[in-house]
């Protein structure tokens, strides 16, 4: 009888195939991802890494996008549409140039 139940054992050991774990940080039932230490440590400084703000300022991306520059007040646009659109809110009174100039 004591082999049979060894045989009963080994049989539904290998059927198991997923396994839940509980994971206590979350709080919730789920498939815990398992990660060694030194491979969740260069994991986090790659996000902080990726995650890092810009260094330096944007003006000169910003300038090379704009275009346009409205003859009366000088404001930088980045095609002529915006340059029609702010003539017709900023300078109702006034024509706007043409497209070709």
């Amino acid at each position: 009888m004591g082999s049979q139940s060894i045989e009963i054992f080994k049989a539904l050991v290998t059927r198991t195939t997923h396994v839940k774990v509980f994971d206590t940080k979350e709080g919730n039932c789920g498939e815990s991802e398992m990660t060694r230490g030194k491979q969740k440590i260069e994991a986090q400084r790659k996000n902080a890494e990726k995650n890092q703000k810009a260094k330096g300022s944007q003006l000169e991306a910003r300038a090379v996008g704009l275009k346009v520059i409205c003859p009366i007040c000088k404001a930088q646009l980045a095609n002529q549409n915006q340059l029609a659109d702010h003539y017709g809110s900023k300078h109702p009174k006034e024509k706007p140039p043409s497209n070709s100039g």
